[in-house]
């Protein structure tokens, strides 16, 4: 075969070639990634301040969850960790349910877990805190006893809270 009689061939190849690179490049090249499931809303909120216990926790997630495959618990102020029973679904099915044990008080940390439809393991925390009113009998000038409620919310006032720089960084400066 002679120089002349290869050119044709070798065109062909290198089209054909060409074709099959991008082929490939098409088929298996970058796909777009598929986001994982995200949490969307929690109830009660990241770093609520409740006075009454609350007894569900409810989380809304991005997109459709299997219940089945939802597990969390609660770390109470004490540090004591409780498993939470398997969730219900909420009103969608993007929506989980959490049944909280009574007697929660102080601060609360939720973590929640969950494998997504896609596969992936999807987890979080959520805190907040749960501050009890107590009643603290006032003597009246009479003689006769009222109540005031004071409500704990586990931070100072301003006028506690000491925002001076320290002295030894007012020497350094």
């Amino acid at each position: 075969m002679t120089n002349r009689q290869m050119r044709p061939w070798l065109k062909r190849s290198a089209v054909l070639v060409a074709f099959v690179v991008a082929l490939f490049a098409q088929l298996f090249g970058a796909q777009p990634a598929s986001a994982h499931n995200a949490l969307v809303e929690s109830v009660p909120t990241n770093g609520a301040v409740l006075t009454v216990p609350p007894t569900t926790w409810t989380l809304t997630f991005s997109k459709d969850v299997p219940v089945d495959s939802a597990s969390a618990e609660v770390v109470a102020a004490s540090g004591v960790r409780t498993q939470l029973a398997t969730p219900v679904q909420g009103a969608s099915a993007k929506q989980i349910v959490f049944t909280l044990p009574a007697g929660l008080s102080g601060n609360v940390t939720g973590r929640w877990r969950l494998v997504g439809v896609d596969g992936h393991v999807v987890s979080a925390r959520v805190s907040f805190s749960i501050s009890t009113p107590t009643t603290n009998p006032q003597p009246g000038a009479d003689g006769s006893v009222t109540t005031s409620t004071i409500v704990n919310t586990g931070t100072l006032p301003d006028e506690f809270v000491d925002n001076s720089t320290p002295e030894v960084a007012r020497f350094g400066v």
